[in-house]
């Protein structure tokens, strides 16, 4: 799935390994969903801000792709 915000990146089901969290992250732009019914424009979270806001590295290195596209 092409990511509604950017329209550039595409969309992967992620793993926050440390929060034991399924989200769905965009590889663009990182704008993060976490339900897939939720993804669309208005509803995003930056993964950074989200990552850092919960203690942990805003990076890929905390996640793991669970899906490689939805």
């Amino acid at each position: 799935m092409i990511c509604p915000r950017c329209n550039q990146g595409e969309i992967f089901k992620v793993l926050i390994n440390k929060l034991q969290a399924e989200t769905f992250l965009c590889d663009e732009c990182d704008a993060m969903w976490f339900k897939v019914i939720d993804i669309g424009n208005a509803l995003f979270v930056d993964f950074g801000t989200y990552m850092i806001s919960k203690g942990l590295s805003p990076t890929w290195n905390e996640i793991i792709v669970v899906n490689n596209s939805i």
